[in-house]
């Protein structure tokens, strides 16, 4: 069953009730987004919340989003990254959902974002005063600083994939206070604990490095397209950028790396606006040959003088080192005393004997403990007074559309997680000298038959091939009949 929502439409997860909105600009159309991955819908909770539902294309439903939502989560305290906190609905924790609502598989459920994309903001040439520049870039290279110094990168840095909210950024009036954008589409997300895509992202059109065409996913892989969108935000306010601007983004794809009418336009507004040392951070950008050539995001708030708050809670990516052994000394003549084994081995369930020990001795394997569920349940509507961690957890989802037929559909039933058979108890210890299984054949009949047998005993000659002197002899006789045939053939001719 395709997912094709209609406003109002109810969709029940868990304990909440989520409801498919109404786009604002377009009446009867539900609120969302398609996107090159995914299609992104607006939800309504019961307490006038909004959600947002990312619905995945086919190929890209797979279990690597549930486990990557795991680890994304420790980022979402990250300025700028709210994202990063999602439910994923997993036929895992979802059963119903291998019979009903396929497409909803791996969906994902996280904050609505609210804003327009820089996409838009380009497209639609809002205009934005250079104190309304300068606080949308700190709050920019709040995140960007940030995630440098934890060892992540976006990976897909672009005007589609940044959110502003307008009516936010206005309502400052030349205050001192923080304005912070945020990043969406995390799913291609680097980090030296992630595991790296099947397709690696190859950057958007006008923001890409000449250099990441076969695809990028590296720490650095922010800084090219980071300092086209940094240089972009900083310089809106500036006219001729706005009169320029190529369409959905700033620059003709074909001009990166190019000297071009619009790059002397960026460089010259950049120094005009903010100083040289602004100006030669993007021309060294704008001409490195690889990306760690470019400048990373600390040189960019350094020049423009923003402090960065740093976030502690958040642990830094490492990346996993591989431990060389050491070269073993040669072995040594000397007899070293038999070290004893402890109880135990490699595959679960079984267990090493030690010399001399019985099979009685060794005790009968216990099941293994079911394993916690993730802590992800405990956000939004898990997160109430009357939510039980210790409880059994039972989920399911129904999708009720908005029709008249809303009243003659049934409960939804809630599918139970099946929990594993006990483990059967130890049987007593058996004596090693009975015979447990192994059963004897009959007795061969002894008395003689005068019937000759069907088939002779296989002897030890019949089992023995020839050899090779056998083989060489009976060859050279053959050869020897047939030239004594030849000469008698001869001499009577």
């Amino acid at each position: 069953m395709v997912f094709s929502p209609k406003v109002n439409d109810k969709l029940k997860i868990g304990p909440e009730t989520y409801t498919i909105t109404e786009h604002p600009a377009a009446k009867g159309m539900p609120y969302g987004q398609a996107g090159r991955r995914a299609t992104v819908y607006q939800l309504s909770t019961t307490r006038n919340e909004f959600r947002a539902l990312k619905v995945f294309n086919a190929i890209y439903r797979t279990d690597d989003t549930r486990v990557q939502a795991e680890k994304l989560s420790k980022y979402a305290m990250l300025p700028g990254m709210i994202a990063c906190k999602r439910i994923v609905l997993s036929p895992i924790q979802y059963p119903d959902l291998r019979n009903r609502l396929k497409s909803l598989q791996y969906a994902v459920i996280m904050p609505w974002v609210e804003g327009t994309t820089w996409q838009e903001l380009i497209m639609s040439k809002e205009v934005l005063d250079k104190n309304q520049c300068l606080a949308l870039a700190d709050g920019f290279l709040q995140t960007m600083v940030n995630m440098e110094d934890k060892g992540i990168a976006h990976c897909d840095l672009s005007g589609p994939n940044l959110i502003v909210d307008l009516v936010g950024l206005r309502s400052l009036n030349g205050s001192k206070s923080r304005f912070q954008p945020s990043l969406i589409d995390l799913e291609e997300l680097y980090a030296p604990d992630f595991v790296q895509p099947k397709k690696l992202p190859a950057g958007s059109a006008g923001y890409a490095h000449k250099t990441v065409k076969n695809g990028i996913w590296t720490v650095d892989a922010d800084r090219f397209a980071g300092a086209i969108l940094l240089s972009n935000i900083l310089t809106w306010h500036y006219k001729p950028m706005l009169e320029e601007s190529f369409g959905e983004q700033f620059f003709d794809p074909d001009e990166i790396h190019q000297s071009c009418k619009r790059q002397e336009l960026m460089s010259h507004a950049l120094k005009s606006q903010y100083g040289e040392d602004l100006q030669e951070l993007f021309e060294h950008a704008w001409n490195s040959e690889t990306l760690d050539e470019c400048p990373p995001f600390s040189d960019w708030a350094r020049a423009l003088d923003i402090d960065i708050e740093e976030i502690s809670d958040v642990p830094t990516a490492h990346k996993q080192t591989v431990e060389i052994p050491e070269t073993p000394l040669p072995p040594s003549t000397t007899q070293k005393p038999p070290i004893a084994q402890p109880l135990g081995g490699p595959v679960t369930g079984w267990v090493s004997l030690m010399p001399q020990q019985g099979i009685d001795s060794i005790p009968a394997p216990q099941p293994a403990k079911p394993k916690p569920r993730p802590e992800q349940e405990n956000f939004w509507e898990w997160d109430t007074p009357q939510f039980d961690p210790n409880k059994p957890k039972s989920y399911s989802i129904d999708y009720s559309p908005s029709s008249s037929t809303i009243g003659q559909q049934g409960p939804s039933t809630a599918i139970p997680n099946p929990t594993p058979p006990p483990y059967p108890p130890p049987q007593p210890p058996r004596n090693r000298g009975q015979n447990i299984g192994y059963k004897y054949p009959p007795p061969i009949n002894q008395q003689k038959s005068n019937t000759s047998p069907t088939r002779p005993a296989n002897t030890q000659q019949q089992k023995q091939g020839m050899t090779d002197g056998q083989v060489a002899a009976l060859v050279f006789l053959i050869i020897v009949v047939l030239i004594i045939i030849g000469v008698i053939i001869a001499n009577s001719l």
